[in-house]
């Protein structure tokens, strides 16, 4: 029977619990639904609040009593995967809470990287978390090799697992300037373009995820260079990340351009639409 290999309680954000999961062994060709319940006891009574989601592996929970010091919010995972025809159920998960407060210092470092970020030295761009589980490619996926056999999958996009990667999500991201002497090898080298960026605690970003900039730039993470932590609450992150070229299969992930240029008197700006 399949099940949930994981299930964390997290605290990502100040006003929301974050629920992120992970299923073990589901089958070549099936989707997953998972249904989220809570209650304000271990053994219930069960209270749902969201059903049949499917290509996911968090969930933000904005209504939690979390303000309320005499209460203690528990939640439990149900969910089944299916190919259309043949329907398999996925053994309920154990029952979490979360379990320990972040430092309050932590969180004020968080509270001013985001206003820095939004309001000075970042721009909006959309991340795409890669998926590390789930159905593998029915397309280029070799169960004997337990590999990919091919470079360029548009079932997978090269991760091994069917869709490649999560939906987007909306952060702001700030360059990094590179010191002199990184800035003279570049000249004297052909390495593709790559450049180092910083950004707020969440998503918490991973080797192989994606972002795309408000140019419709797409850029590669190669590496996590640092991630900045207080009493185990990351409150920044240091990354560096290759600019996507038109002939890598990433550059065909269909993702909706949110931006479009627009003239401004006598220039032009990036401005964001239909959000």
């Amino acid at each position: 029977m399949l099940k949930f290999k994981s299930f964390d309680i997290l605290l990502y954000v100040t006003n929301a619990y974050t629920l992120k999961w992970e299923i073990e062994d589901i089958p070549p060709g099936y989707t997953e639904s998972v249904n989220i319940f809570r209650s304000e006891s271990s053994d219930g009574p069960w209270e749902p609040i969201a059903e049949g989601i499917s290509g996911k592996e968090y969930y933000h929970d904005w209504t939690a009593r979390m303000r309320n010091p005499d209460i203690t919010i528990y939640y439990k995972l149900t969910g089944k995967v299916t190919n259309g025809v043949d329907t398999q159920d996925i053994r309920n998960s154990d029952v979490e809470y979360f379990r320990y407060e972040p430092d309050a210092s932590a969180q004020e470092m968080i509270r001013r990287n985001n206003l820095v970020l939004q309001f000075y030295s970042g721009f909006k761009c959309q991340v795409l978390i890669k998926k590390t589980w789930g159905p593998m490619c029915v397309d280029c996926y070799d169960e004997v090799l337990s590999s990919n056999t091919s470079s360029s999958c548009e079932t997978c996009y090269n991760t091994k697992f069917a869709g490649g990667f999560y939906d987007p999500i909306l952060t702001y991201i700030a360059f990094t300037e590179t010191g002199k002497e990184r800035r003279d090898l570049q000249i004297v080298t052909t390495a593709p373009d790559m450049r180092q960026f910083w950004t707020t605690n969440v998503p918490e970003l991973k080797k192989g995820d994606v972002f795309i900039d408000n140019k419709n730039v797409r850029w590669k993470i190669e590496e996590i260079k640092m991630d900045t932590t207080r009493l185990g609450t990351i409150v920044r992150q240091l990354f560096t990340a290759v600019k996507v070229g038109p002939d890598d299969v990433l550059s065909k992930l269909d993702v909706r351009n949110i931006w479009k240029f627009t003239p401004k008197r006598d220039y032009h700006i990036w401005k964001e639409v239909n959000l």
